[in-house]
């Protein structure tokens, strides 16, 4: 019986080694066209972290600490940028030009548990760039949960926790335009 318990454990454990953390995917799979045209093109994205004094959570970018914050920003900003493409809300040839600046407020994940649970508040802001006059602001909070029957190894769920979060912040942002007076 101690011989059965043992393969069980040992076949478990390669399992959970084969299955990988999943990579950084922020870009929303269902972001369809608004009916809505904001009469402007996006001329640049930005993605930043909001100083301590403007936080409203902590912000913690890779596992466990800040060490992956530059693909962090990479992806959001790609994923933000792709979306934005599929909602075709803005009017790339309109002569107005904006900057779309987004300036993570909060981002906090357990480092350890059964099930993961991502808080995110994004700021979301809409620049002229011909005059720098602030067109359109909303804060948006997003959360992503994961179950732990979703994967058996914790830095899986984690990160999924954290595409979910990141994914429902676009999607809200996206929403958000539809009611924006630009």
């Amino acid at each position: 019986m101690s011989r059965f318990l043992i393969l069980v454990c040992l076949v478990l454990s390669l399992t959970a080694c084969s299955e990988g953390v999943p990579p950084l995917d922020f870009t929303p799979s269902d972001v369809l066209p608004t009916g809505k045209k904001i009469q402007a093109g996006v001329k640049d994205v930005s993605i930043s972290f909001a100083k301590p004094q403007e936080r409203t959570g902590q912000i913690q970018v890779g596992f466990g600490g800040n060490q992956y914050e530059s693909s962090f920003k990479s992806t959001f900003e790609d994923s933000l940028q792709e979306s934005l493409i599929k909602s075709a809300i803005f009017n790339d040839y309109a002569r107005r030009k904006v900057l779309l600046v987004a300036k993570v407020l909060q981002l906090e994940t357990p480092t350890m548990g059964l099930a993961f649970k991502t808080q995110m508040t994004v700021q979301y802001s809409l620049l002229d760039t011909s005059t720098g006059k602030l067109l359109f602001t909303r804060g948006i909070s997003s959360v992503g949960n994961v179950e732990a029957g979703y994967a058996y190894m914790g830095a899986t769920r984690y990160t999924e926790s954290r595409n979910r979060a990141v994914r429902s912040s676009i999607e809200n942002f996206i929403s958000s335009l539809g009611e924006a007076k630009i």
